[in-house]
């Protein structure tokens, strides 16, 4: 039996990797320049090179991650360590040496760091699936074996494969030989519903207390883990985008970028130490990862999927201070649109999970993707100081980019899982993936607005200006387009 864990701990964990993700393009660009007179083309390039670097180094620490399961622990503190150290000497210590040098060796570990516990996080999707209570049964109530019958046929609907050992798992469920243990106490297994088991919020509070048995792996079980992850994470994102405005405000300029790299190290000591008991969860036998098993099991189609759909939000995020300052003129409400773009996506999260339980993977995820264009149609057409239809914009793409979050991740996980293939190695090229739509977001726009002569805030020509609209406004939606097409394809598993 493995140690009892509430579900919750997943939130604080995600929140910390967010802090690493988007808000650093979104940040890094405007620090970089400001503080350390470096420009956007020099910016662009450290991150495309450090991008190259991940293209060898994710896969090898999926790897060593597969390699080493019982040492997740220790991985999951260093990494911790590392992001909390790397931005606290990023934002909040001068230079000692040239900045291109410190800022490129800074980032190559903070993003070692980040791949490294979201690997861990992803990889143990599985395991933490498999992790059930009970949600309406007291810990006090009789204890009744199973009945042959539901020894031998599988339950019906989402709950399918909740049993005491792989006799009862059913086809999508990865069976895993397990020695016969001696007979003790019967003890009963309680399903959740399919909404309970997708929706954070309705995980009972005496999680840590009750016993653990094993959860459909594959269905409301990934839903569920995934729902309270990709809140996690764009929450992480909310506190990261609105800090250095409040920070702001509440300190002066001066003090802005020094305490929040300060706050960044302290929410990433926070986020490992709540995370500690996901790790010692022991996860199901596998099979090593191969080319030709991953391709196989649908995983490599849905890798391209999620490179290329990833690509739209990576382009806006780059961008998104640019074009609200310099093309709509609204600096001072950049932080409140922010904050209205992730609040939408967090609170989104859990519908869609729930969603997908409900009407199937492809509908909702085509739904969101949809949403996610008709949202930005308008954006090119907005004239200078368009705040309201902007905010509109912000909340409406905010809302669609759950779906992405969620239901992504689940597909990748589940047919990894059906094919019986170990996790750390493949999410690592899945970390590669998502990542290098952010550097080559970074590095085909930056050069190109620099060419056109763009000045973040500064006097820009209406050329300059139009070439910031079309990056930002008219190629996420053509991309996207792309991506809503993959999703039609037979190889792509989304059903």
């Amino acid at each position: 039996m493995t140690p009892p864990l509430r579900r919750w701990r997943i939130l604080p964990f995600a929140a910390m990797l967010s802090v690493a993700g988007l808000p650093l393009y979104i940040h890094l660009p405007r620090f970089a320049g400001a503080e350390l007179g470096l420009s956007l083309s020099t910016v662009g390039f450290i991150l495309i090179a450090i991008r190259v670097l991940d293209v060898v180094e994710d896969p090898a620490l999926g790897w060593m991650v597969d390699r080493w399961p019982r040492a997740r622990p220790v991985f999951a503190g260093l990494a911790c360590a590392a992001l909390g150290g790397g931005f606290l000497l990023l934002f909040s210590v001068p230079p000692p040496i040239d900045p291109v040098v410190w800022v490129t060796g800074l980032l190559v570990g903070i993003f070692t760091a980040y791949s490294l516990a979201t690997i861990l996080l992803y990889g143990q999707t599985e395991a933490i699936a498999r992790q059930t209570v009970p949600l309406t049964a007291p810990r006090s109530a009789p204890l009744t074996a199973p009945s042959a019958a539901s020894r031998t046929t599988p339950p019906a609907g989402p709950d399918a494969g909740v049993a005491m050992g792989p006799e009862n798992a059913p086809a999508s469920t990865v069976r895993v030989p397990q020695p016969k243990a001696p007979q003790t106490a019967p003890v009963s297994v309680q399903r959740p519903t399919p909404a309970s088991a997708s929706i954070p919020a309705s995980i009972s509070a005496d999680v840590d207390e009750a016993p653990d048995t094993v959860a459909p792996g594959g269905g409301a079980g990934h839903l569920g883990v995934a729902a309270w992850r990709e809140t996690g994470l764009v929450i992480g994102v909310l506190l990261a985008a609105a800090a250095p405005g409040l920070l702001a405000a509440i300190a002066g300029e001066d003090l802005t970028y020094p305490l929040f790299g300060a706050v960044i190290a302290v929410l990433a000591l926070a986020g490992g130490w709540c995370a500690r008991p996901l790790w010692r969860i022991s996860a199901p036998a596998a099979a090593p990862l191969t080319v030709r098993a991953l391709i196989a099991s649908g995983g490599g189609a849905l890798l391209v999927l999620a490179c290329v759909n990833a690509l739209p939000a990576a382009l806006t995020s780059t961008l998104f201070l640019f074009f609200v300052e310099d093309r709509l003129g609204l600096p001072d409400l950049a932080g409140p649109f922010l904050i209205l773009f992730f609040l939408s996506a967090g609170l989104a999260a859990p519908l869609w999970a729930r969603a997908a339980a409900r009407f199937g993977n492809r509908p909702v995820l085509v739904c969101g993707m949809a949403m996610t264009i008709l949202a930005f149609s308008g954006a090119a057409l907005l004239p200078s100081g368009a705040a309201l239809a902007f905010s509109v914009i912000c909340v409406a793409s905010g809302a669609a980019l759950g779906a992405d979050l969620v239901i992504l991740p689940v597909l990748f996980s589940t047919a990894l899982a059906r094919a019986g293939l170990s996790g750390g190695q493949a999410f690592g090229l899945w970390s590669m993936a998502t990542k290098l739509s952010l550097a080559l977001a970074a590095v085909g726009t930056l050069p190109l607005l620099q060419a056109y002569g763009y000045v973040p805030g500064g006097e820009n020509s209406p050329n300059a200006l139009q070439i910031l609209n079309f990056s930002y406004a008219v190629l996420p939606c053509v991309v996207k387009l792309i991506a809503l097409a993959l999703v039609f394809l037979r190889r792509i598993p989304v059903s």
